[in-house]
């Protein structure tokens, strides 16, 4: 799997991604949607590693059934929301966190 993590402010959007989906491009209803190298081609991790780098996310943009199903598994994600694109799955999530006051 490829993961390329990504930093804005409080946020952190983690992009993932099955290896043989890096480079597509799928079409859906005449939009395309390219799985790029540029912004999920990070770097190659274990289904663990994944795991953690879930614990940094705030954002998340995911392509392919091992990501997902980690994603599944860790409960960022209900398998009724995730869609399908030239039957690959996809989903995005955003995790709302509790704002507490600096003191």
């Amino acid at each position: 799997m490829y993961v390329k993590m990504y930093k804005q402010g409080e946020d952190t959007l983690i992009a993932a991604c099955d290896k043989e989906l890096l480079g597509k491009t799928l079409n859906k209803d005449g939009l395309n949607v390219t799985i790029s190298k540029r912004f999920y081609g990070g770097r190659i991790v274990s289904e663990d590693e994944l795991s953690l780098l879930f614990d940094e996310s705030t954002i998340g943009n995911l392509f392919g059934e091992h990501v997902i199903a980690v994603a599944v598994k860790k409960g960022l994600v209900d398998e009724e929301n995730i869609i399908k694109i030239e039957g690959v799955p996809h989903v995005q999530f955003v995790r709302m966190l509790k704002w507490q006051k600096k003191r």
